[in-house]
């Protein structure tokens, strides 16, 4: 595997030339929201994003964009309205656009190695993979469906890939737990197994994952904590709206659980009645009904 620490490396030179001569902007996804490489301005709007590019990032250092990158990981670019820097010609295709870069401008870009980066067509309403189309219910889940694409990483025991080595050490630890004992970082405590480990920060207060940034309380998920913000420090109850039709949520699971239903092939579907749902767990307490 190639790594982006060889300056000689053609992947990391072609992620490096797409990003100079190309108006792709490059970005990090935290959390929910499109984080600025040069900067680390966070936006939720992708427009505001690529305003706040084209005014304040007109000249860059490319090396910023690789700035505490996992090894071996690509750069996630937006492709949205795409253009050289050189000529101002457009593109739609980052493989034309390379081409481009080295037939027209001489430009050092090796067709034959990958291109080094993760393409995105950042819409805030309209979350569509750049790759296969896939129509995703937010910016957090068409992140984690661009990297099925560029996967490169296989672990060997279950035959799982994942595109950079962090992610699949992760992995072995957490879902191979006869070759790992887990330890919790905050407590220090060690544990025979993720299992045990996962149950601690479930129940442990001190340990849980998500803090309120008012008050010292912890929380087992994202929902218990929003829930705590709106009932104890007066914030306004977030609403979900879904993209694809009027209906509004409280609760971000409970919009990603309709999305999934209603507008995502991926829902799963009684073979015996046609009713829709959004996991399999749903569909066994269906399958009761029938009784089955």
């Amino acid at each position: 595997m190639f790594s982006f620490l060889e300056e000689c490396d053609p992947v990391r030179r072609n992620a490096e030339m797409l990003i100079k001569y190309t108006s792709a902007s490059p970005f990090r996804v935290s959390v929910k929201s499109i984080m600025c490489v040069y900067c680390g301005d966070m936006f939720e709007d992708p427009e505001e994003f690529r305003a706040h590019m084209v005014r304040d990032h007109e000249k860059f250092r490319v090396n910023m964009a690789f700035a505490r990158l996992p090894k071996s990981e690509y750069v996630k670019i937006d492709i949205t309205d795409m253009c050289c820097r050189i000529c101002l010609k457009e593109y739609k295709n980052l493989l034309a656009i390379g081409a481009h870069l080295r037939d027209a401008h001489a430009k050092d870009v090796c067709i034959d190695s990958p291109l080094g980066v993760m393409p995105y067509l950042l819409d805030k309403d309209k979350w569509n993979c750049a790759v296969c189309g896939k129509n995703l219910p937010s910016l957090l889940h068409l992140n984690k469906h661009t990297i099925t694409h560029f996967l490169s990483y296989v672990c060997e025991i279950c035959g799982k890939s994942y595109i950079a080595s962090t992610g699949l050490l992760t992995h072995v630890r957490s879902k191979h737990e006869d070759e790992y004992k887990a330890y919790c970082k905050r407590c220090q405590v060690i544990f025979p197994s993720m299992k045990a480990k996962q149950i601690h920060k479930r129940t442990d207060k001190r340990c849980m994952t998500h803090c309120c940034p008012e008050c010292p309380e912890r929380f087992p998920s994202y929902e218990y904590k929003q829930k705590h913000m709106v009932e104890a420090h007066g914030m306004s109850q977030k609403e979900y709206s879904c993209p694809q039709c009027p209906l509004t949520f409280n609760y971000r699971q409970a919009f990603y659980g309709h999305f999934k239903k209603s507008h995502s092939a991926d829902c799963i579907v009684c073979m015996q009645c046609g009713h829709k749902f959004s996991s399999m767990s749903k569909l066994n307490r269906h399958m009761k009904k029938h009784g089955t």
